[in-house]
């Protein structure tokens, strides 16, 4: 019986792993043939659907290849987070990879760009200020002078990424303050309603006993 069962598990291993390395083989055939059609897309400056090729092999078999390409076709879609992201993750997975120094330089050219705050009011005409509080990674910005600008909205403010301190006033009006972070080259629109401060109305009159109207409607006097 123990004879039976050994050459019964050996018959079953025997079994599975052709089956398993059949798999691994077609999953590489598979995430070849997408990293190839990917290829001539984005030779022929189609590199959205570029793109969803790329994926669909690093899905299949992660290689740093496509990841890197993946990077190269988010970054001409103007994805720049998601490029950025992709090219620091190849760059720290293949230190010594052949495409490394351009994904470095990829990475500092996309930290350059600016984000953009498109601010919206009601009432219109109010004064926004706009407070560097943090920088890209959430810290105090110590390397540099804080950003700080000011001006009137309805507008756009072109800003590094960072967090920000927003505050919106206008005169008779209650004023609000927020807190934002905004990404690389990302563009954030924001909405601000203000509310009126309500206003008070004294009246008084001379002589005292004069009949008083307010609205239409009699008041007492003072009022």
């Amino acid at each position: 019986r123990a004879l039976l069962l050994r050459l019964a598990m050996v018959t079953l291993v025997a079994f599975v792993m052709p089956s398993a390395r059949a798999l691994a083989d077609d999953a590489t055939a598979q995430a070849r043939s997408h990293y190839e059609m990917g290829l001539k897309l984005f030779d022929a400056r189609e590199h959205d659907q570029a793109l969803i090729e790329f994926q669909a092999a690093n899905d299949l078999k992660p290689r740093p290849a496509a990841l890197f390409m993946m990077a190269q076709c988010e970054y001409l879609l103007g994805n720049l987070k998601a490029a950025r992201a992709h090219y620091a993750r190849y760059a720290t997975e293949n230190p010594d990879g052949e495409f490394v120094e351009l994904a470095k330089d990829r990475i500092q050219s996309i930290d350059k760009r600016r984000s953009k705050f498109v601010i919206n009011t009601v009432p219109d005409d109010v004064t926004v200020r706009i407070r560097q509080v943090a920088g890209a990674d959430g810290a105090a910005a110590a390397w540099a002078p804080p950003v700080d600008v000011s001006g009137q909205a309805p507008n756009n403010f072109d800003v590094p990424r960072g967090r920000y301190r927003i505050d919106v006033t206008k005169r008779n009006y209650q004023g609000q303050t927020r807190i934002v972070d905004v990404d690389v080259a990302e563009t954030k629109p924001l909405f601000f309603k203000l509310d009126p401060i309500p206003a008070r109305l004294e009246i008084e009159t001379a002589p005292p006993s004069a009949t008083l109207y307010v609205n239409g409607n009699r008041a007492r006097n003072p009022y």
